[in-house]
């Protein structure tokens, strides 16, 4: 049973929700499920942007079938051949053996490392700034080198100011209702994320897309994942908070409380310093239990956030191996342009507070507030004092 929506007169949404996937590349949780977002141009030609992950083979192919109505599929355009949106590109190719594939040199690349060499007469390599007309509509490619795999592209459909724009501009969740974000809310704190964990390793690469699609007058946005996009100003806000994303730029002033507790102590303290902070007016407070919250949604807040304050305990001799794998979380991630507070938890020996004070001087453009300091096994009233003192120089840089 089909499951479409039209977006223009002609371009159509042919895209699956999955409402029970539980984590995005076996990795990030997925708590409101995904969309994997497909389109169909029907013009004098007939073309399909993307397929969808195998998990949504039968909705989606009914979807492809119905939307055509009998005509023959003369394109199809892989954006990215990852197989959350490649995985149906052998099945679409058998149903229509004389499509022609639309990719960059790596698409076809992945494709045969995927499936096989057997469809080479099927495709039409495009590169950066390339069009095709098919109809009415000219398709216009932009190349999206890394974000996030080599091969991406976007299109944009020039008579109708659509923009496809592969994985950028994306959001963990399904869609759960109307797929058009002027209708059904967003939810930026999971744009922000999916920004954060899938995108964000290759923020320059990003950076460069946006330079390219600032030419472009975009009336309609339609990413591969997550809801789509029509309004003017919900465009404008996605496009302005790429900008500071790609930059690690601060979104806004506010304090995240990362912390890793093995009998309580290290958490008293840190629920402690957040009241403090709270007493104190600050109101963007984040306390994460570093063991019980998956850093998907820590990172995402490290991107939008001023500071952040880590708490970790000693373990054999070294910082607790939790804390350790968040740090290479924010290594990973190239961490800059933030504050930054220590401390750490010791009743006899180790390095907890060595190692994160070598770690965080690896890190370009940060600031240190306040004095790292070691809590020896519970908060007492000299500990407490520099808690105290603490609070009031977060509080200070917020300013």
């Amino acid at each position: 049973m089909k499951n479409t929506v039209k977006i223009t007169d002609n371009l159509h949404y042919v895209g699956v929700n999955n409402h029970f996937l539980p984590k995005f590349e076996n990795l990030f949780p997925l708590p409101e499920g995904v969309s994997f977002n497909s389109f169909i141009l029907l013009d004098e030609k007939t073309v399909l942007f993307d397929t969808v992950d195998a998990s949504a083979t039968t909705q989606f192919i009914d979807n492809v079938v119905s939307v055509l109505d009998g005509r023959p599929l003369d394109y199809l355009v892989i954006h990215h051949m990852e197989p959350d949106h490649g995985a149906n590109v052998e099945t679409i190719i058998k149903m229509y053996p004389d499509v022609k594939i639309v990719g960059a040199k790596y698409t076809f690349e992945f494709l045969e490392q995927f499936f096989s060499d057997a469809y080479r007469d099927n495709y039409h390599l495009i590169k950066d700034g390339d069009e095709l007309v098919v109809g009415k509509n000219t398709l216009q490619f932009h190349a999206a080198f890394l974000v996030h795999w080599p091969e991406v592209f976007v299109t944009y459909i020039k008579e109708q100011k659509v923009l496809l724009s592969s994985d950028a501009f994306g959001s963990f969740g399904s869609i759960k209702g109307d797929p058009f974000s002027d209708v059904t809310p967003i939810n930026l704190s999971e744009i922000r994320r999916y920004f954060a964990n899938i995108l964000a390793k290759f923020r320059r690469n990003v950076s460069t897309l946006l330079k390219k699609i600032e030419k472009l007058d975009i009336e309609i946005l339609l990413p591969l994942h997550g809801l789509l996009h029509r309004d003017k100003e919900t465009i404008d806000m996605l496009i302005e908070k790429y900008h500071v994303w790609a930059k690690f730029d601060v979104e806004e002033p506010g304090v995240i409380i990362a912390f890793v507790s093995m009998y309580g102590n290290t958490a008293n303290a840190a629920s402690l310093l957040a009241t403090k902070l709270g007493l104190a007016g600050v109101k963007n407070i984040r306390l994460y239990d570093l063991n019980s919250v998956d850093f998907s949604y820590i990172i995402g807040d490290v991107y939008r956030f001023s500071n952040l304050v880590l708490l970790a305990p000693n373990y054999n001799v070294t910082l607790h191996l939790t804390a350790q794998h968040f740090l290479t979380e924010l290594e990973y991630h190239g961490f800059t342009k933030r504050n930054y507070s220590l401390i750490a938890n010791s009743t006899w020996g180790g390095r907890a507070l060595p190692f994160m004070e070598e770690t965080f001087a690896k890190f370009r453009d940060v600031k240190l507030v306040g004095e790292p300091f070691t809590i020896l096994t519970k908060l007492k009233e000299d500990t407490t004092t520099n808690l105290d003192n603490l609070a009031k120089e977060i509080v200070k840089s917020l300013e």
